[in-house]
């Protein structure tokens, strides 16, 4: 599986990356939204993890975008604070899975979740 990494925090994307190259993905990182966007465009990834701070406080606006170039893209969206308002405006924006960064583990079972 291609994957793209979009956080400010260095640390995040490492351990991030770490999750998940030990099951064989190739995994890109991105530190901001034009870095991201370039990648997007390049490597096509299947899915994406993104910090929703990354868009400079316009997340939905970065999802949009990158919903406009990749529609079969998966999107999971990434933040310290997730409830139902936020969940809901992320998946109108896009968003395909929610997570808080608190349980990560879950990132790489959403990421690998359907993929039959």
């Amino acid at each position: 599986m291609r994957l793209l990494i979009g956080d400010r925090s260095g640390r995040m994307r490492a351990l991030i990356k770490q999750m998940c190259s030990e099951a064989g993905d190739d995994v890109r990182e991105a530190a901001n939204s034009e870095a991201l966007m370039e990648i997007c465009g390049q490597q096509r990834p299947d899915c994406i993890v993104l910090d929703e701070s990354l868009g400079g406080g316009e997340c939905s606006s970065l999802l949009r975008q990158i919903k406009a170039l990749l529609p079969e893209v998966r999107v999971v969206l990434l933040s310290w604070e997730v409830d139902d308002w936020f969940q809901n405006a992320a998946r109108s924006a896009g968003a395909w899975k929610c997570i808080n960064k608190e349980d990560l583990r879950l990132v790489r079972e959403a990421i690998r979740e359907d993929q039959s």
